[in-house]
């Protein structure tokens, strides 16, 4: 009896041991009325110092609202993201037009030293050069780009300089 409850224990050993992928757009399938967004950060530009924050609160306007994404915080490393596309996540959004962006930046640091954020600088809002549309259950990127030469340089007098726009042409287009 022993030994089959040990061989029938070793047979069901592996399978809670396999991994399952998991597929994190599983529950971000837009339903009418709602589109896919695609939130990433870029640099331009080049800067000395090594500065590091953190972005959260992201949303977007609408019909007089601010929608949150829901997104996560990321941390944003410079030494780390320059010359690349940061993913600062993926959410549901309402289908439409969309003229204005924001969220935080909080946990500033440069060359790692900690630079307060006055409560008054920690929103940032961008307005789109171009509406963005989102239609209904199809998929868009955002793209937010941190502009490394605008940001003033000094450690005490540091503040990020930002833009953002739409996804221009789809990729399957």
């Amino acid at each position: 009896m022993l030994i089959r409850f040990v061989c029938f224990a070793c047979l069901l050993l592996p399978l809670g041991c396999v991994a399952k992928p998991i597929d994190s757009h599983q529950s971000l399938r837009p339903s009418q009325g709602q589109a896919l967004t695609s939130v990433y950060l870029t640099t331009s530009g080049s800067f000395l110092n090594n500065a590091s924050f953190t972005i959260d609160r992201l949303a977007l306007f609408k019909d007089d609202a601010w929608l949150d994404l829901g997104l996560p915080a990321v941390e944003v490393d410079r030494s780390k993201n320059l010359n690349r596309q940061l993913l600062l996540g993926v959410a549901l959004a309402p289908a439409g037009e969309h003229r204005r962006f924001r969220f935080r930046v909080t946990d500033l640091t440069i060359d790692g030293f900690a630079v307060p954020v006055p409560a008054e600088e920690q929103m940032v809002e961008l307005v789109f050069p171009e509406p963005v549309y989102l239609d209904s259950r199809e998929s868009k990127c955002i793209f937010v780009d941190w502009s490394l030469e605008s940001s003033t340089s000094g450690v005490s007098r540091f503040q990020p300089v930002f833009t953002a726009q739409g996804q221009q042409v789809q990729l399957g287009s």
